[in-house]
Formats: C-alpha cells, sequence, structure tokens
C-alpha cells in the first residue's frame, strides 16, 4: 500500500481488515508479510 497512493487511502481500513485476518496463518512468511503490506508510521511525543 506504500506505492499506491491516494488510490487505497479511501479503501485503508477495509484492506487493512482483510490484511490482518492473515495474521493468524501458520505460515511465518505469510505472517511477516502482513505487517510489512501496512504502511504504520510512529511519532514519538516529547
Amino acid at each position: 500500500m506504500v506505492n499506491t497512493g491516494e488510490f487505497m487511502m479511501s479503501r485503508y481500513r477495509e484492506v487493512a481488515e482483510i490484511v490482518l485476518t492473515y495474521l493468524d496463518n501458520r505460515d511465518r512468511l505469510v505472517r511477516l508479510l502482513c505487517f510489512l503490506e501496512l504502511p504504520i508510521s510512529y511519532r514519538t511525543a516529547l
């Protein structure tokens, strides 16, 4: 989703829910790709 631009922003929640359903997959690689697929940025509060 990082390279999709504004196209996927309106569908982010739907896509995130679908991707997160694969977190319980027994394959380690599938679980890893779930985390890599969703862009997550952290802000540090100072």
